[in-house]
């Protein structure tokens, strides 16, 4: 998983660089001027213009200007970067990669057969600069052939900033590298026994003006008692999105419609686990309305399905539902 994230990243760059290049040699014109200077006379003088990729080599004025844009630690941010502005699509199962501030309030229902789970969970999220904080309360509750079990989950508390971006110059290419961390405390309810600790980094790339990509990894540690207790997981989510303005498809009240697919999977690494996977597909679409006095609204709706069969084995299918506001 982790090599095709790095192949994802260069073949992005790889369209960028070539949408720079032809954009450059699509401008860069050979002029051949021929004078006879007199009927006797058969001089010809030849004048070549450079191609403009060549001749416009960064002056000390453009290369001033292209590093106001870095900002942060070591210049290593940058500030036209897309991270910030509320343009990559939220995420349905995992948590999001982007600078955010909202209220979140979320329903997962699953079943199987004999088993059906329901998760309800609230989220409020606060960006201060790029540091985005975020606290999630769950509630849970399976009915497993009859018998109920249900409760407040973890409390969960995560932080995540940028530690690196790059954008292209025209912008076409817009990339961030991420750090996070989350904290799940335990609440001892029937459902939540362990505290959790995940640290991972994650990606955003926005190429042109619809299409992204975003993926995560991070490494999980639950603490506490048996029987799951000092369970260690890798666990991987990548999203693909596509922005539809409303002039696009201009549906009443919504300014922007964004198709979803995401990809949220976790592999066991200890306790009689290593290389059990488990994968999952979600399909779905976000629907951002038009902006009210509270902030701007935002619902989703997705249909969760099992890819491998270690999560055929727990799942046949699933639904989620979004709804948020950003403030």
């Amino acid at each position: 998983m982790g090599r095709g994230w790095s192949g994802l990243v260069c073949w992005a760059g790889a369209v960028g660089g070539l949408a720079l290049v032809a954009k450059g040699s699509d401008s860069s014109v050979s002029r051949l001027d021929q004078q006879i200077q007199d009927g006797n006379s058969s001089s010809i003088h030849f004048s070549i213009d450079m191609p403009h990729f060549m001749d416009a080599a960064p002056s000390a004025t453009t290369t001033a200007e292209s590093q106001d844009t870095r900002v942060g630690l070591f210049g290593l941010l940058d500030s036209r970067s897309k991270y910030n502005k509320n343009w990559f699509p939220e995420t349905f199962l995992k948590d999001e990669m982007a600078a955010d501030q909202e209220v979140r309030l979320q329903w997962f229902h699953a079943e199987s057969p004999g088993v059906i789970s329901n998760q309800l969970k609230a989220e409020i999220e606060k960006s201060f600069g790029l540091l985005t904080l975020e606290v999630g309360v769950p509630w849970e509750q399976t009915v497993d052939h009859g018998d109920r079990t249900s409760g407040l989950g973890n409390i969960e508390l995560a932080a995540r900033h940028p530690i690196f971006q790059y954008v292209s110059p025209s912008s076409f290419f817009d990339y961030t590298l991420g750090a996070r961390l989350e904290v799940g405390m335990p609440t001892n309810s029937a459902v939540s026994k362990n505290a959790e600790i995940v640290g991972g980094l994650y990606q955003t790339i926005g190429l042109g003006d619809h299409f992204s990509v975003q993926t995560s990894a991070g490494y999980s540690a639950l603490l506490g008692p048996s029987p799951d207790g000092g369970t260690h997981t890798l666990e991987y989510t990548a999203v693909v999105g596509y922005n539809v303005e409303h002039d696009q498809l201009p549906l009443p009240a919504v300014w922007r419609t964004v198709p979803i697919f995401e990809l949220d999977g976790e592999t066991g690494l200890n306790m009689g686990n290593s290389g059990h996977n488990q994968m999952t597909g979600t399909v779905g679409v976000y629907l951002n309305f038009d902006a009210i006095s509270l902030g701007q609204p935002k619902v989703g709706f997705g249909y969760v399905f099992p890819i491998d069969r270690n999560a055929r084995d727990n799942m046949k299918w699933g639904t989620v539902l979004t709804v948020l506001i950003e403030y």
